[in-house]
């Protein structure tokens, strides 16, 4: 089983313009390194753009996980404009477990020019490690 940890810092995009900023991890890892090296894997170019990412803004995640059963955007472009170069997951649960799957850019889906990126990537949570993360953004998780 995966672990989830959820912290939540003081983001800045522009300077005196702090938030606070999501940051995910899963098994010890930040997000944002585990995308970085699968987009290498996808053959990302230019390779030093890979996992341009940052953590979300305390309020869009909130909103995005109000319909996690859509799907649920986890990070942003670096640049801090959601919508830019967003990486999104589909959120599946049942009574014991999470597994977020099917990780997407919509930059880089089927009718993209630039080419369709399918990633490799799934977990799965323990529910209730899950909705005690979730609870730390003030978000109680209902699938």
């Amino acid at each position: 089983m995966d672990t989830l940890k959820i912290t939540i810092e003081q983001g800045e995009i522009y300077p005196g313009q702090p938030f606070p900023q999501v940051n995910i991890f899963i098994n010890g890892r930040n997000l944002i390194e585990i995308v970085r090296d699968e987009e290498i894997s996808l053959n990302f170019k230019p390779r030093e753009l890979a996992g341009s990412y940052e953590g979300l803004d305390l309020g869009t995640f909130q909103h995005t996980n109000k319909n996690s059963h859509l799907g649920l955007t986890v990070l942003q472009c670096e640049c801090g404009q959601i919508g830019c170069w967003d990486m999104h997951v589909k959120v599946t649960a049942d009574k014991d477990t999470v597994m977020w799957s099917d990780f997407s850019n919509p930059h880089r889906g089927p009718d993209s020019p630039a080419g369709h990126w399918v990633y490799a990537l799934k977990f799965i949570f323990d529910r209730r490690q899950y909705e005690a993360e979730l609870s730390k953004c003030g978000i109680k998780f209902n699938e």
